[in-house]
């Protein structure tokens, strides 16, 4: 009897012990989620914007999962714990971070339905920021999964549609897109595989394709209601046809019509290729949009339009413009870069060689302007004979061979070996670029 007892005592405890356990487990995943949920609220009545406190929540939520996933790590709900971690760290913007608990949901949980949804959401993300390169490497890891199996239709063909266009089977695109594509009843991604299709087109030399479904969208949709995306594909068909001045018309056109900013900025592209004035347009954009990030773009394209050669001042404080708006932003930090090299010219009274050659290196490496740089390095060639002298012109062979691909290149070749016939560098441009 008194052995029974000891029995039904170890398992009493046992359970209690069980139940206190589980108890303190779900007490920590709830008070997780619940911080989670919590900032979510707060992420969506923020326009889906971050601030400091925000940020601060999905922190504080991620390690409150993280000690989940470490102190009970075989409770059932592991792989709601990793979901919720990955959510988090896309909504900061981590996503290298986000991946890592994606290869962890993948490994610990191939089964889980939360698998898919952090696929999903990670990939919507991936390609919504143009990390395209991440989104093939996480369709990868799931692709060949049993649970994939059961993700939704629709989704799935756009996630393969989108990993063939990144792949360039451009012909897979096609094929699939083709069969589908009057069976899509979502909208959205119609109109995304419907653009991965044309492109498809294009890149396979079918424009004419391309035209004819694009003529059939504009017979049904009004012009209105046809996505900007389309308008800027049709115009690399007649691009990719030498037809520039078509390409122009359209977006021209649709512009007047809809004030698209992805429009504007093709339209703005494909004028300075061509060589057209586009400082005035660039000025009427400006004094339309009031959204910051907006306006430093194209005060920095308006700050191109002038020549530091003999604009400097003028640049310069359209680029003190974009810094006082933000430093922090793409624009910001371009803009200061910037900067940083106008302000080396300004300080230099009496240049040197070495003077231009850092100038030179400047443009070409931190601001990836050639042309600018071959300025400066002519400039410094201009000097009496220095020690950098020989580099200066080996630098400027390099850009105008490799780089500017300019006939230019030998005349520089041959006044460098007439100049300094035993410098290293001659042995250098002939050893590197098969020069005789």
């Amino acid at each position: 009897m008194v052995q029974k007892n000891k029995i039904f005592l170890s398992i009493f405890l046992s359970l209690l012990f069980s139940c206190a356990a589980f108890k303190a487990y779900f007490n920590t995943f709830y008070n997780a989620k619940k911080i989670f949920n919590e900032t979510e609220e707060a992420y969506r009545k923020n326009n889906y914007k971050l601030n400091q406190g925000i940020k601060q929540g999905y922190e504080k939520a991620i390690q409150k999962f993280l000690y989940v996933i470490k102190y009970y790590p075989k409770s059932p709900f592991i792989d709601d714990a990793l979901y919720y971690i990955i959510l988090s760290y896309i909504r900061l913007e981590e996503y290298d971070k986000a991946i890592k608990k994606f290869e962890e949901i993948v490994k610990y949980a191939p089964y889980s339905k939360f698998t898919l949804y952090g696929f999903d959401k990670l990939s919507e993300n991936l390609i919504e920021k143009g990390k395209f390169e991440e989104f093939k490497y996480v369709y990868l890891l799931i692709k060949n999964l049993e649970i994939y199996k059961n993700f939704k239709g629709e989704k799935k063909l756009f996630y393969k549609i989108f990993n063939d266009f990144l792949e360039e089977n451009y012909e897979g695109v096609i094929e699939s897109s083709e069969n589908f594509i009057d069976k899509i009843k979502e909208n959205k991604l119609k109109e995304k595989i419907l653009e991965i299709l044309l492109k498809s087109y294009i890149k396979t030399k079918k424009e004419e394709k391309a035209i004819s479904i694009l003529n059939e969208i504009y017979k049904k949709e009004k012009s209105k209601e046809i996505p900007s995306s389309y308008y800027m594909i049709l115009s690399d068909v007649y691009l990719s046809k030498g037809d520039t001045n078509k390409a122009i018309e359209i977006l021209e056109d649709v512009y007047k019509r809809n004030l698209s900013k992805e429009v504007f900025f093709k339209l703005i592209e494909i004028k300075k290729k061509k060589g057209q004035f586009i400082r005035e347009l660039l000025k009427e954009f400006k004094e339309k949009t009031q959204e910051d990030s907006l306006r430093q773009r194209v005060i920095f394209e308006i700050a191109e339009t002038y020549d530091e050669r003999d604009s400097l001042e003028k640049k310069e404080e359209l680029l003190k413009e974009i810094t006082n708006i933000s430093r922090s932003t793409e624009y910001g930090k371009r803009a200061n870069e910037y900067l940083e090299v106008l302000k080396k010219i300004k300080e230099i009274e009496k240049k040197s060689v070495k003077d231009y050659l850092s100038i030179a290196e400047d443009y070409y490496i931190k601001l990836s302007k050639p042309l600018y740089s071959e300025y400066f390095l002519k400039k410094a060639i201009e000097i009496d004979d220095s020690i950098y002298t020989p580099k200066a012109y080996y630098f400027l062979f390099f850009l105008q061979k490799e780089i500017l691909k300019k006939e230019d290149a030998i005349k520089t070749f041959e006044e460098f070996k007439n100049k300094y016939p035993k410098s290293f560098y001659i042995e250098e441009i002939k050893r590197r670029l098969n020069v005789p």
